[in-house]
């Protein structure tokens, strides 16, 4: 079977589309352009509203072409699926023939099963096919936060990390393939750990990662500075191999607007923070 996969949204989006495309080629499933595919896969973003509407017009976009060639199958994926889709998808998006949550690789393959066997649980988010020295490395998926304005803990669910050891399989297997910079994500990749036997730190999995031979350069998205401890940032100017740069997303420069966003900590608390990472690592 030929596919398409078509990806919009944010980096853990990118990764998980990157993982799938790796596994159908394993399974023996040949990647296509759109107008010549079997299967075309939208991996969507609705964390935004305009990301929301340009999956929408990517999904109707398709309409011709599904008119020419009623055997093509269209999968949507991610966000706007959500972890747990809801009923009416189907009359929301009749041109879709399948729906699948964030990440859901596992699910996809056995909707569209190919001549080989895949297992997925070492697989790597990374399409080997398509090179490169710089990949995502998600270390968990989901955000127990709950700010006002954001639906990804509805679209992603809660905070689930992977395990040291399996992330670490995952680095050696990127860098045996020529990556030299890993990008280690989460939507609150902070809190890595937490929900883990021993409760393992990001700066702990920093320390390992570093020891991983090949890598080079490792970074890390995206910060909560509730999550953002000393630890860490002891960690990020100690090891050669981390950049030193820390995404800290300011949000709001006013106490009430943070208060009401959700957001657990002031201005005063948010530059304290920022004076320490610069202190830490001259950033």
């Amino acid at each position: 079977m030929r596919y398409a996969l078509w990806t919009s949204g944010c980096q853990m989006n990118r990764a998980d589309s990157s993982r799938l495309a790796a596994a159908l080629r394993l399974a023996g499933h040949e990647p296509a352009p759109e107008e010549e595919a079997d299967l075309i896969i939208l991996n969507t973003c609705s964390v935004r509203a305009n990301a929301e509407r340009r999956a929408t017009s990517k999904l109707q976009s398709l309409r011709g072409l599904k008119g020419r060639r009623p055997a093509l199958r269209i999968a949507l994926m991610g966000c706007m699926v959500g972890v747990a889709p809801a009923a009416d998808l189907s009359e929301r998006f009749p041109l879709a023939d399948a729906f699948f949550a964030p990440s859901a690789v596992d699910e996809v393959l056995a909707a569209f099963p190919g001549p080989y066997p895949v297992n997925t649980a070492g697989l790597p988010h990374l399409d080997a096919a398509a090179g490169g020295c710089t990949a995502f490395l998600p270390i968990a998926y989901g955000c127990n936060n709950h700010c006002t304005y954001c639906i990804v803990p509805l679209r992603r669910g809660r905070e689930r990390s992977r395990p040291v050891e399996e992330v670490l399989a995952e680095a050696r297997c990127m860098a045996a393939q020529g990556v030299r910079e890993v990008t280690l994500l989460g939507q609150n990749v902070d809190a890595y750990g937490h929900d883990l036997a021993g409760r393992p730190t990001l700066a702990d999995l920093l320390a390992a990662v570093h020891e991983v031979a090949g890598l080079e350069r490792i970074r890390f998205l995206t910060s909560h500075p509730r999550d953002m401890t000393p630890a860490l940032i002891a960690a990020v100017a100690a090891l050669p191999k981390a950049c030193p740069e820390i995404s800290l997303p300011a949000q709001a420069g006013h106490d009430d607007l943070l208060r009401r966003m959700g957001r657990p900590y002031t201005v005063a608390g948010y530059r304290r923070l920022v004076a320490q990472i610069r202190a830490a690592i001259g950033a």
